[in-house]
């Protein structure tokens, strides 16, 4: 059931690997709680004194790279909103009220007060599959960045152990590289949802299986967005740099790096391929608009086109009927 902004009240949590900081203005009787299962149920209890009967609580906390996955799914398990958040809207904000200090406390705090100002949407539970296929792609893109940047220091190699064993750590990242991407396509068979959504990205040129999952890890919400909110989410978006007469250079800024990077290799072969996008890639540049301009244009005109693709799909009856 919808509420009113009025009756939400927002309670930021500052997460770390092993500990929980909950704000303490809000919730000055807890303090620190461990990351963990014995955490979450102190945490729970403490919410029932909280709010009142006119209320909702609705958590916050900032993306941390994983290690906020837990307390996610015990509060969504527990019925209680929570959002997930980038973690440098709420620095930008702290900095915008003057705030410069940096502690647990502070932070959690911080993130209280953003919440109450962006007032941001609750994160939708995420299905097994969903929870897998980020797994998965995270480790993916973590074992990429790996073999690239031993691959970099190749030159300095002048020993042959050290040559041998350089080459061996490669071919074993390599190895679980396609264990994973082979796991993902296992995953189609076994959720059919998932599938009918790789099966309608990847029609659209460019656009792989790998790439497909990689942007639904990434971006759950794909095929429910706005245009801008698509762009914005995944660091697309043009910001304006204007004051005055001055008109300065349009600039992206923030997002969510896996789905921007995947995007990037879709956009390389879309812009040669694609029979909407290529031609947009080559008015660009022969406009005398740079590279990097031009292929970010590319990525954001097909991110939008990915989730008009899905939106479309979600609508169709047949998988209305499995949602």
């Amino acid at each position: 059931m919808s509420q009113n902004n009025s009756s939400i009240l927002h309670l930021g949590i500052d997460v770390a690997k092993d500990s929980l900081e909950p704000d303490p203005l809000r919730l000055p009787k807890l303090g620190t709680v461990s990351n963990c299962p014995k955490g979450f149920k102190r945490l729970l209890k403490a919410f029932k004194s909280l709010v009142t009967s006119t209320q909702t609580l609705q958590v916050v906390m900032e993306a941390t790279g994983g290690y906020e996955q837990g307390l996610v799914e015990a509060l969504h398990d527990a019925g209680v909103l929570v959002s997930v958040v980038p973690a440098h809207r709420v620095r930008d904000h702290a900095r915008s009220l003057g705030k410069f200090g940096k502690t647990d406390r502070i932070d959690a705090t911080m993130i209280s007060s953003f919440a109450d100002s962006a007032k941001p949407r609750p994160t939708a539970a995420a299905s097994a599959t969903e929870k897998e296929l980020s797994e998965l792609c995270r480790r993916r893109v973590q074992l990429i960045d790996l073999r690239t940047q031993d691959g970099n220091r190749d030159r300095r190699h002048t020993l042959p152990l050290v040559i041998k064993a350089a080459k061996d750590l490669r071919t074993l990242l390599t190895a679980q590289i396609k264990a994973i991407n082979k796991r993902i396509v296992a995953m189609r068979k076994e959720d059919p949802l998932f599938d009918a959504k790789v099966q309608a990205l990847v029609a659209i040129e460019g656009v792989g299986v790998i790439t497909a999952a990689s942007v639904l890890a990434g971006l759950p919400e794909l095929g429910t967005l706005s245009r801008g909110t698509t762009g914005a989410l995944a660091g697309l978006a043009p910001y304006a740099r204007d004051s005055g007469t001055y008109s300065g250079r349009r600039f992206i800024h923030g997002g969510r790096v896996q789905v921007r990077q995947a995007a990037y290799m879709a956009a390389l072969t879309a812009s040669r391929v694609n029979p909407f996008l290529a031609p947009f890639y080559q008015r660009l540049i022969k406009a005398g608009k740079p590279f990097k301009l031009a292929i970010t244009a590319v990525m954001r005109r097909l991110l939008i086109f990915m989730n008009s693709t899905l939106s479309r799909l979600l609508l169709s009856p047949l998988v209305s009927s499995t949602t």
